[in-house]
């Protein structure tokens, strides 16, 4: 009996993620293609939706609990898709803000000036979309992917910041816009940072195993799923 409320819940958390992600591409189409009225929909709308979505997980979730006092794989289950809940909507809180700084601007920041930006959210579009397809089919060794390619927003990161806060010494006159494609960038790191979190409650989903050691992890799993085949 159990089992068929825990596969709804799931698919709700899937549903969630389906919202996240298309909150997040309808920013950046929008910013791209300085349309305010698609912006204004990520906060108008689709950030209630994803709010009511939220509350209804966590309802669900400890009514679940409340209801069969589960245990064992099932009660790791929802504590972890009730976590996983928690950082889309940690997400989805990031995307409004980045939507709501494009908007403050008269005619919407030019992310043409930083390319980099949109391969950051293209790598992290990547990685939300693969991190959910784990959750979908409980495979960790997926999961644990998206945590190596979090390495690959990392670097982007890392190299954007440097390049604005040159541009903010030599250029006295733009420091608030320079400052507000900063936080953009930070932002867009941090909806990374939360997929990754989501990888490591996948694999705890499927696994019963903290990630601590990736360097160790990645071996346990493949010699375990060698003989489980």
């Amino acid at each position: 009996m159990i089992e068929k409320h825990v596969n709804a819940l799931k698919e709700r958390v899937l549903e969630y993620g389906s919202l996240i992600d298309r909150m997040l591409q309808q920013t950046f189409d929008g910013v791209l293609c300085k349309d305010r009225e698609s912006l204004s929909q990520v906060y108008n709308e689709l950030e209630m939706q994803a709010d009511a979505m939220k509350l209804e997980i966590a309802q669900e979730s400890m009514g679940l609990i409340a209801l069969f006092h589960p245990e064992a794989c099932h009660l790791r289950s929802i504590i972890k898709m009730s976590a996983i809940a928690i950082d889309l909507e940690r997400m989805g809180d990031v995307i409004v803000k980045i939507a709501r700084i494009s908007l403050n601007n008269k005619d919407v920041l030019d992310f043409t000036t930083y390319p980099q930006i949109m391969q950051m959210v293209q790598e992290t579009r990547i990685m939300l979309t693969n991190v959910m397809r784990a959750f979908a089919d409980g495979d960790a060794l997926i999961a644990i992917s998206v945590i190596g390619h979090d390495d690959r927003v990392d670097a982007l990161c890392e190299s954007l910041i440097r390049k604005i806060l040159r541009e903010i010494k030599t250029h006295n006159d733009d420091i608030e816009r320079l400052l507000q494609f900063l936080t953009i960038v930070r932002y867009v790191e941090r909806i990374a940072d939360h997929t990754t979190h989501i990888a490591k409650d996948v694999i705890f989903i499927k696994e019963g195993l903290t990630v601590q050691k990736m360097t160790n992890l990645q071996g346990i799993l493949t010699e375990h799923h060698t003989k489980e085949a």
